[in-house]
């Protein structure tokens, strides 16, 4: 296969196959973190004694040979479905980014689908679930607050709170492993803002001298910019480049229920912090090379109000307008579209529900174009990509739950997990009715 056709029309080819791999914090390794869970995964570093035995190690060769054959791995059923209802995916986002790697990385790719090199361009190892939130939308795999949350409800647990390597050695050797080569790493969570291993990793980057040819991204709730004295803000300076890609899926006490237990008062004084650091290093540089933008999960909570998130960000002050020439915000503002747990999906809401949230989202395109980008540089083009983005939206709507293979669960009862979230407004103090009273008639 050519080049071209590898990276613009092979429907499974993807880079990251190649230059890439994602760690759970329960040792499972995926090609990417948005890999489907529930499949096989390709190797666990806790029930093995080196990298190669995962990185050529038979399932990761066979899933090397149908990405190059064109065969799809059900592993990447996230980014085929997503392929269904908007023009780009992760894989196709990858395929771009890493266009310039292709010959280097092809010409170590053997037939067998076993690599010759191991040198990672991009790294996503989360070694730890240790994070100060349960969220809505996540579980004890990747928070171990949750595991505080459950005892409150009385569930069984088997797994202990913290969840992490059982020989940490590997993970720190495997970051060692590619302090030379990386170019890209993302950390998220747990909250990498608390993980031993996020502070390992930058703090090698700057004694080996290459921190200014490495570029971080983060997904992180901004609940701490510190560490047993150690000032993130400091450390990032040292970096080519750094993108916050803030967790931020409310404001107020709607943030405070869905990240519990958030405290938004003290997240948008960090946020406030971040903005304002970055824009003085954007002017001192004289181009964006901190962001801070927001990549909030959009579900039935809240994709009816945009326009309150966005003004609050606004009004605020962590809106970063020294963004402005570019569509980094609104291309993330709606990256991620939650399908599941799936009675928080758009996909899976009642008619009533939908029309709702559908005249909103028309009431934000047209006041956000108006109001607050009007004017700006990049206008023309943060017009198309708000256009696309409400288009991704309602083209995912118009999707059966049946059409997604990933995360692959019958169509759950929309209205069954009000139960659940009586039963934790009981257990964490908190109060859905009063959160959310548009959404009262949920209840049954």
């Amino acid at each position: 296969m050519t080049r071209e056709y590898n990276l613009k029309k092979n429907p499974s080819f993807c880079m990251l196959g190649l230059l890439h791999t994602y760690v759970s914090p329960d040792g499972n390794v995926m090609p990417c973190c948005v890999g489907d869970t529930l499949q096989k995964p390709l190797g666990n570093i806790n029930k093995v004694s080196s990298w190669d035995e995962i990185w050529n190690g038979e399932e990761y060769k066979q899933f090397r040979k149908n990405m190059i054959d064109g065969v799809e791995n059900p592993i990447c059923s996230g980014c085929y479905d997503t392929e269904k209802f908007a023009s780009e995916s992760s894989r196709t986002h990858r395929n771009n980014v890493y266009a310039d790697e292709y010959d280097h990385y092809i010409s170590h790719l053997l037939p067998s689908g076993e690599m010759t090199t191991d040198k990672l361009k991009y790294m996503d190892f989360r070694f730890s679930n240790r994070c100060n939130q349960a969220c809505i939308t996540c579980g004890h795999g990747l928070s171990s607050k949750w595991y505080d949350l459950n005892e409150k409800l009385g569930r069984t647990q088997s797994d202990p709170k913290f969840i992490e390597p059982t020989d940490e050695s590997i993970a720190f050797k495997l970051i060692d492993d590619n302090l030379d080569s990386v170019r890209d790493i993302y950390f998220a969570g747990g909250e990498p803002m608390i993980s031993k291993y996020h502070w390992y990793t930058l703090e090698k980057l700057i004694e080996c001298g290459r921190a200014n040819q490495v570029t971080l991204v983060y997904s992180t709730n901004c609940s701490t910019l510190t560490y047993r004295g150690k000032d993130v803000l400091e450390y990032w300076k040292q970096f080519k480049s750094v993108m916050i890609m803030a967790s931020i899926d409310e404001v107020g006490e709607r943030f405070n229920y869905i990240r519990w237990p958030g405290d938004w008062n003290k997240i948008s004084e960090n946020l406030k912090k971040i903005h304002d650091s970055f824009e003085v290093v954007n002017r001192s540089v004289g181009w964006a090379k901190q962001k801070l933008v927001y990549v909030p999960v959009l579900s039935a909570f809240n994709i009816h109000r945009l326009k309150e998130i966005v003004q609050e960000f606004i009004d605020c002050g962590i809106y970063q307008t020294s963004l402005c020439n570019t569509t980094l915000f609104e291309s993330y503002m709606f990256q991620n579209l939650l399908r599941n747990p799936t009675h928080l999906s758009i996909v899976n809401m009642p008619e009533q529900h939908w029309q709702y949230v559908d005249n909103c989202l028309t009431e934000f395109e047209d006041w956000y174009l108006s109001c607050v980008v009007n004017g700006t540089p990049a206008l023309s083009n943060k017009k198309k990509k708000i256009k696309t983005a409400m288009s991704k939206i309602r083209n995912m709507r118009k999707m059966q739950q049946s059409d997604f293979k990933f995360f692959e669960y019958p169509t759950e009862d929309y209205l069954i997990f009000m139960e659940e979230y009586s039963k934790m407004d009981i257990a964490r103090g908190t109060n859905f009715k009063e959160t959310f009273p548009e959404l009262e008639w949920l209840y049954k």
